[in-house]
């Protein structure tokens, strides 16, 4: 690489530098530039120089304070530090992140060695003195912080304990000794999104939780449509039979304009079957219970959740 100094042509005064690579150093910057195209943006942006210019302790220093920061706000973890924070937020019995992130216990004690074993093997060294890390280490415990940033971030989208109202969180706990923590962990994450998208739980109910959204609705007796709290769908604990339900026999008949048989069918196609004395499409937990399912599923409520609301 070399730096010039550039003359302006009309008044032909010194105005700065130019910078000249050679190919070489083209293809390098580029291959670097790839390399690091998927860094966290707050990562990229601490690091980005420091590991151009060689400076790979700093580098490393740099992105685990970031990861430090993040864990904080992670738990609201004001005056704790490194391996402090990595143990309150994932004590596997009762560690906010740990019950997010990890799917059972054996993975719960994983994410806690992780972080904190990063942070002794990595972190703690260059708080201390040089390390002297080499281009390539230096790079890929880089990628490594990203990694785990990447997996902080994840959470965000997960519920956290107190999420749900208490009846939800007593039922989510029945189900989880009944199902296992892997298939409740799916079930916590659907809930969640349907709440962020508008759709509200019974607080009080316990056998029978509906979760509801307002849509128009002519019942018989009434001389006009009016907006009436509707269930969208209902969480069912009875009797030790762990259940999704849709009330298409009731709720669903008095919408104004929905279309009934369709959502039948494909809630039908999602593995639904008719049960009970109201043959509402209903799913046993139990059985079904797949990441994938779940995904499915919400994308049905979600667009149920948007012709209910339009009908307003």
């Amino acid at each position: 690489m070399k730096l010039t100094l550039a003359r302006n042509q009309n008044d032909n005064l010194l105005k700065g530098w130019n910078v000249i690579f050679t190919n070489d150093e083209i293809q390098q910057l580029r291959m670097w530039l790839d390399e690091h195209s998927n860094l966290d943006d707050e990562l990229y942006r601490r690091c980005a120089h420091l590991l151009q210019v060689g400076a790979y302790d700093e580098a490393v220093r740099s992105a685990f304070v970031l990861l430090e920061e993040r864990l904080r706000q992670s738990i609201n973890g004001d005056g704790m530090t490194g391996t402090q924070l990595v143990n309150r937020a994932f004590n596997s019995k009762d560690g906010p992140l740990s019950k997010l992130l990890g799917r059972n216990q054996s993975e719960r004690e994983g994410l806690r060695e992780l972080y904190s074993g990063a942070f002794k093997l990595f972190r703690n060294p260059t708080a201390h003195s040089a390390v002297g890390y080499q281009a390539s280490d230096g790079k890929e415990i880089i990628g490594l912080v990203n990694l785990m940033l990447r997996m902080l971030k994840g959470a965000e989208d997960l519920p956290a304990a107190n999420t749900f109202p208490e009846n939800i969180e007593n039922a989510l706990s029945k189900i989880e000794t009944a199902i296992g923590a892997t298939a409740t962990s799916r079930l916590r994450v659907f809930l969640h999104k349907c709440i962020r998208i508008g759709i509200r739980p019974s607080p009080t109910s316990t056998q029978r939780i509906h979760f509801t959204k307002y849509a128009m609705s002519q019942l018989e007796t009434w001389e006009n449509p009016q907006p009436r709290k509707s269930s969208v769908f209902s969480l069912n604990i009875a009797n030790e039979r762990y259940t999704i339900s849709f009330p298409t026999s009731y709720y669903y008949r008095y919408v104004v304009g929905f279309n009934v048989e369709q959502l039948i069918d494909e809630l039908g196609n999602l593995g639904f079957s008719p049960e009970g004395k109201k043959q509402e499409p209903t799913i046993n937990l139990r059985v079904v219970n797949s990441e994938k399912f779940f995904e499915s599923l919400f994308e049905l409520v979600e667009r149920v959740a948007m012709e209910l609301e339009d009908t307003l």
